[in-house]
């Protein structure tokens, strides 16, 4: 590697708190923007993903999925939890990409971009799933705590 660019090894927490607030907070305003429009949009969502086009199926499938997408972008904000809520993520814009691919056939740019979104948050969850939330988070802290506490127990 260029030893230039070995020093930005030290901004690599800086750079997955940034990278977790963009990914996650990206989905949690998805999420949030889904719960706050009601019924409608969750009726809408649910027939997305299968359940139906009409009735309470359509309506609490599609409320269990933002409220997943909330917390689940909250958790990877605050970095608690930060791997599990990474994959919980990752398969759910899977999902959305494996619904999207086949518009991907017509062509237009527009069916693409629809494929690609999710697909690139498959790619940044992963990324997450796989680095942890860094040293600026929930989990950091309690794992440092743990530390200190197994290091005054052996004392």
């Amino acid at each position: 590697m260029l030893p230039a660019l070995n020093s930005l090894e030290r901004l690599r927490d800086h750079a997955l708190l940034g990278f977790r607030a963009v990914a996650g907070g990206t989905v949690l305003f998805y999420g949030a923007a889904e719960l706050a429009a009601g019924e409608p949009a969750w009726r809408t969502l649910g027939a997305a993903l299968g359940a139906g086009a009409e009735g309470a199926g359509a309506k609490l499938s599609g409320g269990a999925a933002a409220t997943l997408l909330a917390l689940g972008g909250a958790a990877v904000v605050a970095g608690v939890w930060t791997r599990w809520a990474a994959v919980m993520l990752a398969a759910c814009a899977a999902c959305a990409a494996a619904l999207r691919w086949p518009a991907v056939q017509d062509g237009t740019l527009t069916s693409a971009a629809a494929f690609f979104y999710p697909a690139t948050m498959v790619a940044a969850f992963g990324l997450l799933a796989t680095l942890g939330g860094g040293r600026f988070g929930i989990d950091a802290v309690y794992r440092a705590r743990q530390k200190r506490k197994r290091r005054r127990s052996s004392a």
